[in-house]
């Protein structure tokens, strides 16, 4: 079965700019305008999140003999399944972080709490771009 990447792909592209405006002389030296794409690179950030994890169960039903068992894994056990064939770089303890960063944009708002988030983005893209990458190779392979 071949799946879509489409929207995932669009989503770390939508994210990969949002960064890239964040971190442009625009923006350092306009206060306001870094604050705006700040926001915009931490949604981004986290419907990209939504939609990785989304993509890999995906990917792991698919190939797997018993779909229904990779549907009822928690998240630890879907990033486990995803390290041991190969799709991402960073463990769970790393994932766990992108986790908590999400939950922590999306039940509240504090400037401190959203910067620190924004300064780890480029590290979930960074994964985000590598479980792409390797989605592609194994279905490609497949």
């Amino acid at each position: 079965m071949s799946l879509d990447f489409s929207p995932f792909e669009n989503a770390i592209r939508q994210l990969e700019d949002a960064i890239d405006y964040s971190q442009s002389e625009l923006a350092r030296n306009d206060a306001k305008l870094a604050e705006i794409l700040r926001s915009a690179v931490i949604q981004a950030f986290e419907f990209t999140h939504d939609l990785s994890f989304k993509m890999l169960r995906r990917y792991l039903e698919s190939i797997d003999e018993n779909p229904s068992q990779i549907e009822k894994l928690s998240f630890s056990n879907l990033i486990r399944a995803g390290n041991a064939q190969g799709l991402l770089s960073e463990e769970l303890a790393v994932w766990l972080q992108f986790r908590d960063q999400r939950n922590i944009t999306s039940h509240t708002y504090d400037g401190v709490k959203a910067q620190r988030v924004f300064e780890q983005v480029p590290m979930f893209l960074r994964e985000a771009k590598f479980l792409s990458s390797q989605l592609h190779a194994q279905q490609d392979q497949g």
